[in-house]
């Protein structure tokens, strides 16, 4: 299925707390078309990885539509997420506007979501707000492990 990717990404990282040498974390926000279709999707995820399998991992990801010349962004979802050994694959979607997966996996902490859009403009933007918090929501002060702030805004259709 052909794609044309047309967005610009900025991603704005949190601090980080981890003690582990072998921490990876990986963010990324993208926008595809579908050449058939002509729908669109944004795909919006987050990973940590070098954590401790046996602990409990949550966090926030939350993502905004702002069409161009509109006065204020509109939630598109706001969801916090748990994972942890018991239950390592936590879900949430609305059929046809999007789908959040989180997962813990071995050492690592990953969230990924898509978002529906019929139709998408130049200068609209997408805002994918995540984090990745050790235990249980809220957070302590301090204590999250990974957080992006990831903006795309359209170039052309």
């Amino acid at each position: 299925m052909p794609r044309l990717l047309v967005i610009v990404v900025a991603a704005l990282l949190f601090a980080v707390n981890a003690s582990a040498g072998d921490v990876n974390k990986s963010n990324s926000l993208a926008v595809d078309k579908d050449a058939i279709t002509g729908s669109w999707t944004a795909t919006c995820d987050i990973s940590i990885s070098g954590v401790d399998e046996r602990q409990i991992y949550s966090g926030r990801m939350l993502f905004q539509f702002f069409p161009q010349g509109a006065g204020s962004a509109t939630n598109v979802f706001d969801v916090l997420f748990q994972v942890d050994p018991t239950d390592r694959v936590w879900t949430d979607s609305s059929p046809g506007i999007y789908s959040v997966k989180a997962t813990l996996r071995r050492r690592q902490v990953a969230v990924h979501a898509e978002v529906a859009f019929e139709s998408i403009s130049p200068g609209d933007r997408l805002f994918c707000d995540s984090r990745i918090d050790p235990g249980t929501q809220p957070p302590v002060v301090g204590t999250t492990l990974f957080g992006a702030n990831m903006v795309s805004t359209i170039q052309q259709p």
